[in-house]
C-alpha cells in the first residue's frame, strides 16, 4: 500500500483509484481531497529520499497527531492520535482513523528499508520508490537492474579477459598421416 501511495501519479483518476481500492480493503477514507493527498505524498517522498534528515520523528509525530503544531489557529481541527485504549486489558492499540494515518504508520514500520530506484527512467515497470528486500538493493526490480548488471559484467570482462581473447588461435587438425598445422 505504501509503495503504491508514493508512486501514484498526480492525475485525479490515479488518486481516486488508490483511495477507492484501499478504502474497500481497510474501510478507511482519505481525510481530504486531491490537494491533501498530493501534499502528503510530497512529504512522504521527501522523507523517503532522505531530505528530512534529523526531523523524521517530528514529521511522523505531526502527521499522526502525536505532536500538535504550535502554529494551529483557533478553531482549526487537530488530528486525533491513532491509538485506542483498552483499560480493562491494560493495553494500547494502534488504531488509524483514516487512510493517511495508515500510510504514516506503514512508513514508520518500513522506514529502515526505503529505497529509491537508481534506474528511475520512467519505464512502465519501474517503481521509483520501493521497499528493499536486501540492505544494499539499488533497483526496484530485475528489469531495472538488468542494464547495470550487464554493464558490470562487461566492465569485469574488459578488466579480466585474457590477452589472447581477441586474437585468432590456430588449431591443430589431425589427419590419417599425422598432425597438420
Amino acid at each position: 500500500m505504501l509503495v503504491e501511495f508514493v508512486n501514484t501519479g498526480p492525475k485525479t483518476e490515479e488518486i481516486d483509484k488508490f483511495t477507492t481500492k484501499w478504502k474497500q480493503l481497510f474501510g478507511l477514507k482519505w481525510p481530504g481531497g486531491e490537494v491533501s493527498f498530493l501534499a502528503s505524498q510530497r512529504i512522504v517522498r521527501k522523507y523517503w529520499q532522505g531530505k528530512k534528515k534529523g526531523i523524521e520523528g517530528v514529521q511522523i509525530a505531526l502527521s499522526l497527531g502525536l505532536r500538535q503544531p504550535h502554529f494551529a489557529e483557533e478553531g482549526e481541527a487537530l488530528i486525533s492520535p491513532p491509538f485506542s485504549v483498552d483499560a480493562a486489558g491494560g493495553a494500547l492499540f494502534l488504531d488509524p482513523r483514516d487512510l493517511e494515518q495508515l500510510v504514516w504508520l506503514t512508513l514508520l514500520q518500513h522506514s529502515r528499508r526505503l529505497g529509491v530506484c537508481e534506474n528511475s527512467d520512467g519505464s512502465s515497470w519501474c517503481h521509483s520508490y520501493f521497499i528493499k528486500y536486501r540492505a544494499k538493493q539499488k533497483f526496484c526490480s530485475d528489469n531495472c537492474a538488468r542494464p547495470a548488471k550487464r554493464a558490470a559484467k562487461l566492465k569485469w570482462w574488459h578488466e579480466h579477459r585474457s590477452p589472447r581473447a581477441g586474437t585468432k588461435v590456430m588449431r591443430r587438425r589431425s589427419t590419417e598421416r599425422g598432425v597438420q598445422l
